[in-house]
């Protein structure tokens, strides 16, 4: 669907709700997972249940608490009232094991990998308004990321049962991603050429859990309460990325994370009754409470400034149906509401689902959707022996 130059004019506006019209590819910014972007713009810093792929986008940390290999796809059209062809789709592909984990992109669109950012499709015109031909800009996002949870790989490696003990306890896991970033901004009318450039960025996190109440030491284990801080630091080498003569260098974002988060959960094995082979076999908790807060500050205090925040709650029944209600702070204020849907057979096969309405920059609410499929081939394999 071809557009006029006015198309722009949707950019800049998103470039103002995230207070960063100085920073080039605001469309690494963008929180892919539907589950974060329910407790905020930024959230999932510290959310270590979301192991879902696109949850590493907040803090690759949380790959200590991946499992086996899973698969994330989302396809996001934004401001679909103005725009049917602006598009957000990513793809992503995660293999997590005794407490390490790492991420590829996976096939997207544009023969392009990962994330991409597609800004339409619009008429390039000359300085007299005569059309030229149709241009298509858009943003690829390639990321690559590791992560372990210290004491849990050492534990799963060590005979000693003292950091078995100290796992359930407490955990420190760390996290490190490098993205490989393309732009294209379209064609030039005066050299007929894609205005493209090439650049990369990175990020760090750090996660540590604390639960006092835990497996070893509730009462008749029925209950647990995990304690969770995270912090994530994007682009620490504030990389720029170079669009030569035609605009020169421009500034990617930069900036730091960080998160509290809390979950209380309650296992199955409470009711006696409810207990069976079959809830056994899908779900570990009866009911579980978790709470966030994440505060963001792209650039800093002399250049691109922006301070952000989120907060929010999730109440799961039976580790199968999630329900998620948040605030966001900053620029773009608004509420969030969710929910989630989770098939987890014996950490053998699961499906997830995820849906989120969140306040629009054009409209009133914008909603978003991923998918999520993990198979553990080897145990699925025995299934079948």
């Amino acid at each position: 669907m071809k557009k006029n130059m006015f198309v722009f004019v949707f950019i800049i506006l998103i470039s103002n709700s995230f207070c960063i019209t100085d920073f080039a590819m605001i469309s690494s910014l963008f929180n892919t997972s539907a589950n974060d972007l329910a407790f905020g713009l930024d959230s999932g810093t510290a959310n270590i249940w979301n192991t879902n792929p696109f949850g590493i986008w907040s803090n690759p940390a949380k790959f200590g608490y991946h499992k086996n290999f899973a698969f994330a796809y989302s396809n996001d059209h934004f401001f679909e009232e103005y725009l049917s062809d602006y598009v957000n789709r990513s793809s992503y592909i995660t293999y997590g094991w005794k407490g390490i984990g790492i991420m590829l992109p996976a096939p997207s669109k544009n023969k392009r990998w990962g994330t991409v950012t597609s800004f339409g499709e619009y008429d390039l015109v000359d300085p007299q308004g005569n059309i030229i031909c149709s241009t298509k800009p858009y943003d690829s996002i390639s990321k690559f990321a590791i992560g372990i949870n210290i004491i849990q790989f050492i534990s799963n490696f060590s005979s000693n049962n003292i950091y078995n003990s100290l796992n359930e306890y407490v955990e420190v896991s760390a996290g490190y991603n490098y993205d490989i970033l393309y732009s294209n901004l379209g064609m030039s009318y005066e050299t007929h050429e894609d205005i493209e450039a090439n650049s990369h960025s990175s990020g760090f996190g750090l996660i540590g859990r604390i639960s006092p109440f835990n497996d070893y030491n509730s009462k008749n284990k029925f209950y647990r309460l995990d304690l969770v801080l995270g912090i994530y630091y994007l682009n620490p080498e504030k990389t720029k990325i170079d669009y030569k003569d035609i605009i020169g260098k421009k500034a990617l974002p930069y900036g730091t994370s960080s998160a509290f988060s809390g979950k209380i959960s309650v296992k199955l094995d409470f009711l006696p009754d409810l207990y069976s082979d079959f809830f056994d076999s899908i779900a570990d908790n009866f009911i579980s409470f978790y709470y966030s807060q994440d505060n963001t500050e792209c650039g800093n205090e002399e250049n691109y400034n922006s301070k952000r925040w989120g907060d929010g709650f999730e109440i799961t029944i039976l580790d199968f149906f999630s329900y998620r209600k948040g605030n966001w702070g900053g620029e773009i204020i608004g509420e969030t509401e969710g929910f989630g849907l989770n098939l987890n057979y014996h950490d053998i096969l699961q499906l997830q689902y995820n849906q989120v309405k969140y306040p629009g920059v054009l409209s009133s609410d914008e909603k978003f959707a991923d998918y999520m499929i993990r198979i553990d081939f080897i145990e699925l394999y025995k299934l079948w022996l």
